[in-house]
């Protein structure tokens, strides 16, 4: 089923109804799979399932810490596409999924620009961290403008934790950018107020 997907041979609304349908069957084993697809899977959409999820009460523990995994792999350079993704569609539905995203891009401006450690193990540095930090710093660019975008957000909360890591990730960029135009002042964010008992269904 995972392999048909990603070889095109079902579209994309095919893979996440069944994925729906599997997230909530009354069967756990069904869920452990249907997590299992969106963890080899990522994309915005994935990532979304994934947070709704963490944060339903209708999965175990086993499940949450599988998901909490699956999530550090949006950290990688080339997986940071899809956080942008997230935090830049600005529906109100969308906002636990948009704060867990910009939390996860500033932990990634942390790791790649300020350490210069790569989120894989095996990918060399060259021996040379700062150097590394240089080459990463391009993917970040991207990311700071979602986050200038973020006065579009009609989540509060998701607005002040935007503001907050692009002001943080313009610092630790090498060269700082001269587009975009920051946000207002940082201020300290706080989480959605409204993600406890979110339902299965990713936002389309």
């Amino acid at each position: 089923f995972i392999k048909y997907y990603q070889a095109g041979l079902i579209t994309a609304e095919v893979f996440y109804e069944v994925v729906t349908s599997m997230l909530e069957s009354s069967n756990p084993d069904i869920k452990k799979l249907g997590v299992m697809a969106l963890g080899a899977t990522p994309s915005a959409r994935s990532f979304e399932f994934l947070i709704s999820v963490d944060h339903s009460r209708d999965f175990p523990s086993k499940s949450k810490s599988q998901v909490r995994v699956y999530k550090r792999v949006y950290m990688r350079l080339e997986n940071l596409r899809f956080l942008i993704a997230v935090i830049s569609k600005p529906e109100k539905d969308n906002a636990t999924p948009a704060y867990e995203a910009i939390m996860l891009v500033q932990l990634a401006a942390e790791t790649y620009l300020k350490n210069g450690v790569p989120a894989q193990p095996n990918q060399p540095t060259n021996g040379n961290p700062r150097g590394f930090a240089a080459t990463a710093a391009k993917f970040f660019t991207p990311v700071l403008q979602a986050l200038a975008s973020s006065k579009n957000w009609p989540d509060r909360s998701v607005s002040q934790a935007a503001t907050q890591a692009h002001a943080r990730i313009s610092a630790l960029m090498p060269i700082r950018p001269t587009n975009p135009t920051s946000p207002t002042a940082p201020t300290t964010p706080t989480a959605p107020g409204s993600s406890v008992n979110q339902p299965v269904v990713a936002t389309r």
